[in-house]
């Protein structure tokens, strides 16, 4: 086997590995289910970065430092 061959071989077998992996895995995402993930998890993200803060100044303003004064 020359090197054009070997290429060509180590290509087909590539794509003969990613056919059968898709089918195994029902084919590709839509677009549109991809999105929605991507937007759940942004929204769950920033009401964790909310809640976290929101937690932070009910600790500061209702802590040992105000009680002090």
């Amino acid at each position: 086997m020359n090197f054009s061959q070997r290429v060509l071989f180590l290509m087909v077998l590539v794509m003969v590995t990613s056919c059968s992996w898709m089918a195994e895995a029902g084919g590709p995402q839509p677009i549109s289910a991809r999105y929605d993930d991507f937007r759940e998890r942004m929204l769950r993200q920033r009401l964790a970065k909310q809640a976290a803060y929101d937690k932070k100044e009910r600790d500061f303003f209702s802590g040992e430092r105000r009680k002090r004064n």
